[in-house]
């Protein structure tokens, strides 16, 4: 504290001998020793304001202060503080945002173990599993309401096979297909317009309800869970299958020759029937109630249900990535004894998926054509996808993992050995 005093006095001396010639030289110079002086004496004052500011200073911070100072925040103290602040809630804010999707993704694993012990109450109760789909329009979705308790929703479904208009999923209560949001919709449209939490990912930044028609229904609910139809489904149908001759990835080549629709017919692409019926090797495809035996694979190494991510605003290849539930009004009248028919109907990419193609390819291969696009499995997790297995237990698949392995996971009967 001595030297500020010090300081402090000698800046006093050099301003009272300012004015006196020691800093005014010669005046012979004609006025020059009288500029020297003033800018020594406005030079000692910065310095006596300087040493004046850092001895209080001190005084405050690092000596002790006497009882009778008072002192509030100063500006520096308060921009210190307010950046001190800022630094910790950019630390804690990513790691604030991980927990929140931590728990969101445990609620959708939640969702999908529930999904799965339905899948076995529905199996105890008819030794099989839910048809993917039938030819009225009910997808696995519909068929298991009851198991996620949904008896009410489920009792308001008509199952008239021979009259759409009562029994399918596109009219008015006045026997019109429905034209706009005023229409009354029947029942089973109805069901198809209640949002289901069960179905529905907390991470996705969808709408639950669209806000206008998709496929003539209004205010349709998002789903984002779809069964296993395999690990051998290239697209919806063979109608609209890719003409480029092959499916690769990680170096992996598939011929669309090789490849089934989800109307369950056999490629390479055909536009006008008959069309031969294939073979489907997951769980889930049309109008097929498959007993757990048929799972030679093994229960614990096959997919029963995965994650999807929907986006209805999103076309490729005139290939939207819709996903709804219950069922929907696209695949009236398909019958796979029909070979002129049975790849008529389109859509059933809304309630099934396939192995076949990269998980979150949407996200990782957007550039590949849509028809691949719409039947793959994925979701807004990052970097991760949630799949219940025949098990009843739900697993995290990596974006990363092999697609010989991932592929394995979705066939119900290819003879691999080893889990994922």
């Amino acid at each position: 504290m001595r030297v500020f005093e010090k300081a402090l006095e000698f800046t006093k001396r050099v301003e009272d001998q300012s004015g006196g010639g020691v800093f005014g030289g010669c005046s012979a110079g004609g006025g020059g020793g009288s500029g020297g002086g003033h800018l020594a004496f406005l030079l000692c004052r910065i310095l006596r304001e300087i040493a004046c500011l850092l001895n209080t200073f001190l005084l405050s911070h690092l000596w002790k202060k006497p009882s009778f100072v008072r002192r509030a925040f100063t500006l520096v103290e308060l921009l210190v503080v307010i950046a001190i602040i800022g630094v910790l809630i950019a630390l804690l804010l990513p790691a604030v945002q991980a927990a929140r999707e931590a728990a969101r993704r445990m609620q959708c694993a939640n969702n999908m173990k529930q999904i799965g012990l339905a899948m076995y109450n529905y199996h105890d109760a008819y030794n099989a599993t839910p048809a993917g789909f039938t030819r009225q329009g009910f997808l696995w979705s519909g068929a298991i309401l009851p198991y996620i308790e949904q008896q009410n929703l489920f009792s308001t479904l008509v199952f008239d096979w021979n009259d759409e208009k009562k029994g399918g999923f596109r009219y008015n209560t006045s026997g019109n297909v429905i034209a706009s949001a005023n229409d009354e919709p029947i029942a089973n449209v109805k069901a198809c317009m209640t949002f289901l939490s069960a179905y529905f990912c907390p991470t996705c930044p969808i709408e639950r309800n669209l806000p206008r028609s998709y496929n003539n229904i209004w205010n349709r609910a998002v789903a984002c869970y779809r069964a296993n139809a395999g690990s051998n489904i290239g697209n919806d149908n063979v109608r609209t299958l890719w003409t480029g001759g092959n499916y690769t990835v990680d170096g992996v080549v598939t011929p669309t020759s090789e490849m089934v629709s989800l109307s369950g017919c056999q490629g390479p692409r055909k536009t006008s029937g008959p069309w031969k019926y294939g073979n489907p090797n997951g769980l889930f495809f049309g109008e097929r109630w498959l007993n757990f035996g048929a799972v030679s694979d093994g229960l614990s190494n096959t997919v029963l249900v995965g994650e999807s991510a929907p986006d209805p605003d999103f076309t490729k290849d005139s290939q939207g990535m819709d996903m709804f539930s219950v069922g929907g009004n696209q695949w009236w009248g398909w019958d796979p004894s029909n070979e002129n028919t049975v790849d008529t109907p389109t859509e059933f990419s809304e309630g099934l998926g396939s192995g076949l193609i990269q998980l979150n390819a949407y996200f990782l291969t957007p550039n590949i054509h849509g028809t691949f696009l719409e039947v793959a499995f994925g979701s807004y997790h990052p970097n991760v996808a949630n799949f219940t297995l025949g098990d009843g237990s739900v697993q995290y698949v990596s974006n990363t993992i092999n697609i010989q392995a991932y592929r394995a996971m979705h066939s119900r009967n290819g003879g691999e050995t080893g889990s994922f």
